[in-house]
């Protein structure tokens, strides 16, 4: 098992340099990919197709470009690029973060040397600007007990640091239809079938962070989201009443306060400075 497949999603209002620059980073692995999936969420803007054309051209028959005609959020993209996926290890990417050089040899290296492992992530560096700028760094907890005991309440996992088992993924329903958590949601339903979880104790990501990146946390639609799958782990009965009655008051209060102080909260309390 040493061939895996990056799965991407991008659509319209993505920063097409930040594009181009999370594609780079998976091009520029120390142990390279086989394919990279790019799901196309409904119509790009010409300078993103430039991009993927030029992609495509220089690295003839890495990637595969799946287009889907309206966008109906990441949830849909994930699952129709999931299939196209051809290895069982799949890397997920984000279209506007930075993966570090070595970061898929890493996670390959503890799949062979725990061929259970079924789902695996890392720390991951929040950057302004440039990634030499580190504002500050998402820890995670590591073992598979920590995991599924956080889990009760967070996401455990960064997300686009994630490398997974396509079969488990595909088992257990793939990804689910929400507006947003749809990561936390598979996390959880992955936790609950019994999956092997770890994360790396290393930063093998940069997350950017821009001006609008503490208002979209902020904003009603987002908080609707984190409400809703807190639910469902209750209902499911992954968590308890309390994890979340208690998680879901913070999320309004988190919603209503002013911008600063919500930054101040993410990067002083839920963070570790860089």
């Amino acid at each position: 098992m040493n061939q895996y497949s990056v799965l991407m999603a991008v659509y319209i209002n993505d920063e097409p340099e930040y594009f181009r620059a999370a594609v780079e980073s998976m091009l520029n692995q120390t142990l390279r990919p086989s394919q990279i999936v790019i799901v196309c969420d409904g119509e790009l803007k010409d300078t993103h197709n430039s991009i993927i054309s030029h992609f495509e051209k220089d690295n003839e028959g890495l990637f595969t470009i799946v287009r889907i005609k309206e966008n109906f959020g990441v949830w849909n993209a994930l699952n129709k690029g999931l299939k196209f996926c051809k290895n069982e290890l799949i890397a997920r990417m984000d279209s506007d973060d930075i993966s570090v050089r070595k970061r898929c040899e890493i996670q390959m290296l503890k799949f062979q040397q725990n061929p259970a492992l079924d789902y695996i992530g890392s720390y991951a560096k929040e950057f302004v600007c440039s990634t030499e700028n580190v504002a500050s760094v998402r820890k995670v907890p590591l073992t598979n007990h920590e995991i599924k005991r956080y889990a009760k309440r967070r996401n455990p996992f960064n997300n686009p640091t994630v490398m997974y088992k396509k079969s488990k993924v595909i088992a257990c329903g793939g990804y689910r239809k929400m507006k947003r958590c749809e990561d936390y949601d598979l996390a959880v339903r992955l936790i609950m079938r019994g999956a092997v979880c770890e994360n790396i104790p290393e930063s093998l990501l940069y997350y950017r962070l821009t001006d609008d990146t503490f208002q979209r946390r902020k904003n009603w639609n987002n908080t609707k989201g984190f409400i809703y799958v807190r639910f469902l782990n209750w209902r499911r009965g992954f968590s308890s009443f309390w994890d979340f009655l208690l998680l879901s008051l913070l999320q309004v209060i988190l919603c209503f306060m002013p911008t600063c102080a919500t930054k101040w909260f993410y990067q002083k309390i839920l963070r570790k400075q860089g």
